[in-house]
């Protein structure tokens, strides 16, 4: 278990976690300034030269489904 705090412990863990939140508070508008590098628009979408399906000669396995789980099995639907 651990020891009791004292109360000048307690009081620098308060003062810590005050200084965390308002740092924390005072950092939103920076991270919500956009990039001057490109247009919004342009992060918004992708671009259309970027394939949608894998590569033929891709090595990850295309998964393959042993049932439909949306459809009803003949068990529930008695």
């Amino acid at each position: 278990m651990l020891p009791p705090l004292s109360d000048a412990r307690r009081v620098t863990l308060f003062q810590l976690a005050a200084l965390t939140c308002v740092s924390a508070l005072c950092l939103i508008p920076f991270a919500s300034v956009s990039s001057s590098i490109g247009s919004p628009q342009s992060a918004r979408r992708p671009p259309a030269e970027l394939p949608l399906r894998l590569p033929a000669d891709s090595a990850a396995a295309l998964p393959v489904a042993l049932r439909d789980p949306f459809a009803a099995s003949p068990r529930a639907e008695r």
